[in-house]
């Protein structure tokens, strides 16, 4: 006998029927989709407020997945995705507003908490006489779009695109997004139209900074068949470009800057460095995340940025200096202290605990990241890193998959085609790890770890002119004597004995043969 589903029979909730009712100090208006606090009042999206009443019921300890979708959804087919951007508006309100915390329950659901736990003594005395930092205001104005025919079903769907790309957006923690005003020059603004064409609606889009100069100007395509409402993966594609154009248009301001920085003006000139990582670079990381501490010691994303640029000059420099490991694991926990709930904080936390040896802890700290922010390119780059080092390669190609479809014009697109050559190798697919290990080369020709993996998978397949070719071009980079650092750098990256020795004896051939006609010449 077949037993239905308990959700199946959980009321809808109706805003408009619901009552007023608190979360701490917090007022909730569901009919009016408002949350206020004694001196402020904020509208929420439909279904991001249905998700929050569904998750501060009195009876919910943890709400599953079905269950959301059961009574915020009426039971329709919903992606993760989809449920996953109304959670991380919901964390983003708890970030800015108090009085709440929602975690994520492993392979359950999510449970909303009152109050987040208390900040460790240790932490607590370093930061003695410093409060936690809000979050930077990049603004951000957005028009809703226009519909450039008469045809209302376009017009449904562009108010249904402009809704879902307001809420991913929101989900980037460095913005403030505000719908646009006419004497509003202070901020990015965002414009668009629709047109419909055949089976497929255009979507124009343009960005223009506060200056008054266009900086994205791009059409997108979406499947439309005059119904549906549009994919989430449509919306994270659009979403994710727009973010991605916007933080490179701050990057570069941040760049050109010397003085008077703010710190997260720091933070952005230090994670900058990962276009061409190097130990120069790596040097400039630590000291613009130390130069952004200096000026907010409470400053979560700077903790985060010190503790991925620790812990990477540690990777860099073959897991040789355990100072470093030390350094970056106390910057972690400050870090994930003051930013748990901070997608970008996560992400950069997590993949520093997957460099200095702790991946297993990193994992969920990654995967939070993404659950938060689904649209994030950062978040999907380091949980795909983090798979791979917790011996998950098909999960980690997929995530950094969707970092590259995020994020095309990213200049971090040379290390997620590394490590997506990484994976295809621990996969037993060389000519993909070959193909994968071009496209490195190709978009940054003087990264070391490329010609050395070159020169690695080229030996163990006995071409051995291309071996001594890519040892070459590491010689040429990072001089004749680095042997005993690439052979720590190659321990690093395949713990555990057995890989390592192969990988190792296929690198030493190359490289000794590399050598020869020098010793030869002298």
């Amino acid at each position: 006998m077949m037993t239905s589903d308990p959700s199946e029979h959980l009321p809808r909730i109706d805003l408009a029927s619901m009552p007023r009712c608190r979360i701490g100090a917090l007022t909730l208006a569901p009919p009016l989709r408002e949350v206020s606090g004694p001196d402020w009042t904020e509208v929420l999206e439909p279904r991001v407020m249905q998700v929050l009443i569904a998750l501060a019921s009195p009876s919910a300890e943890v709400v599953t997945r079905d269950e959301l979708i059961a009574r915020c959804w009426n039971g329709l087919a919903v992606s993760e995705d989809a449920i996953q951007r109304c959670i991380g508006r919901l964390r983003r309100l708890a970030r800015d507003r108090g009085s709440f915390e929602i975690v994520t329950v492993p392979r359950v659901g999510y449970r909303l908490l009152p109050d987040a736990a208390p900040m460790p003594r240790e932490t607590s005395d370093r930061l003695k006489g410093h409060t936690r930092s809000p979050a930077p205001q990049l603004l951000v104005d957005v028009e809703p779009f226009s519909n450039l025919t008469p045809d209302e079903t376009v017009s449904r769907f562009a108010t249904l695109l402009f809704d879902d790309i307001v809420i991913a957006l929101t989900l980037h923690r460095d913005f403030v997004v505000r719908l646009a005003g006419p004497a509003q020059t202070d901020a990015y603004r965002l414009t668009g139209n629709l047109r419909p064409d055949g089976n497929h609606i255009q979507v124009s889009l343009r960005i223009v900074n506060s200056d008054g100069a266009v900086i994205l100007a791009r059409r997108f395509e979406a499947d439309w068949n005059g119904e549906a409402p549009p994919s989430d993966d449509f919306v994270l594609q659009v979403s994710g470009a727009l973010s991605s154009e916007i933080l490179r248009a701050e990057t570069d301001r941040a760049l050109r800057k010397s003085a008077d920085l703010t710190a997260w003006e720091a933070v952005v000139r230090s994670v900058s460095a990962y276009s061409s990582i190097s130990v120069g670079n790596l040097d400039f990381a630590i000291s613009e995340a130390r130069r952004g501490l200096e000026i907010d010691p409470a400053y979560a994303e700077a903790h985060a940025a010190l503790a991925n640029a620790l812990a990477g000059k540690f990777e860099v420099g073959g897991g040789l200096d355990q100072a470093l490991a030390e350094q970056a694991a106390r910057e972690i926990d400050l870090a994930l202290t003051l930013g748990r709930d901070r997608p970008d904080v996560l992400a950069r936390a997590a993949t520093a605990l997957s460099m200095i040896g702790r991946p297993a802890e990193a994992l969920p700290y990654a995967e939070d990241a993404v659950a938060m922010n689904p649209g994030g390119g950062i978040g999907h780059l380091y949980l795909g890193r983090v798979l791979m080092r917790n011996g998950e390669p098909e999960k980690a190609i997929f995530h950094l998959s969707r970092f590259e479809q995020l994020s095309p014009s990213s200049p971090l697109r040379y290390f997620s085609t590394f490590q997506k050559s990484v994976a295809l190798f621990m996969q037993g697919d060389l000519k993909g790890a070959e193909t994968a290990l071009e496209s490195t080369i190709r978009l940054n020709p003087s990264y070391p770890f490329a010609w050395l993996s070159k020169a690695v998978l080229m030996s163990l397949q006995g071409r051995s002119d291309e071996a001594i070719a890519a040892a070459e071009r590491l010689i040429g980079i990072e001089g004749p004597d680095a042997l005993p650092l690439h052979l720590a750098r190659i321990r690093v990256g395949y713990p555990g004995g057995g890989d390592a020795n192969l990988l190792t004896s296929a690198f030493e051939l190359a490289w000794a043969s590399a050598l020869a006609p020098r010793s030869a010449n002298h």
